[in-house]
């Protein structure tokens, strides 16, 4: 445990353990995090949540909503989170919209 321990981590792209953001997930929770792990599947997100004592929440940031409901999770309460990492990947010959 180590540098972020008593620290919420809400890791948005976390679908995969070896994706990116299951990575970044991985990472924080080795510097004693608590971890809200994030994506638009629920079944993967559970499996990392458990693999790293955290919590699934679904989130799909182009949906009205679901950014709010994501930091309503109990994790959150009455816990500063002081880490919020958003992995998005946009594919080249597409335009990502992040307004």
């Amino acid at each position: 445990m180590g540098k972020l321990k008593n620290k919420v981590a809400v890791v948005l792209g976390a679908s995969s353990i070896n994706g990116l953001g299951g990575v970044i997930a991985k990472k924080y929770y080795d510097e004693g995090a608590k971890l809200v792990v994030s994506g638009r599947r629920q079944e993967p997100l559970n499996q990392i949540a458990s693999e790293l004592d955290g919590l699934a929440q679904t989130c799909d940031i182009t949906k009205d909503g679901d950014v709010e409901k994501l930091f309503q999770v109990d994790i959150t309460k009455n816990m500063e989170i002081i880490i919020t990492i958003i992995k998005l990947t946009c594919q080249m010959h597409k335009t990502c919209n992040l307004a």
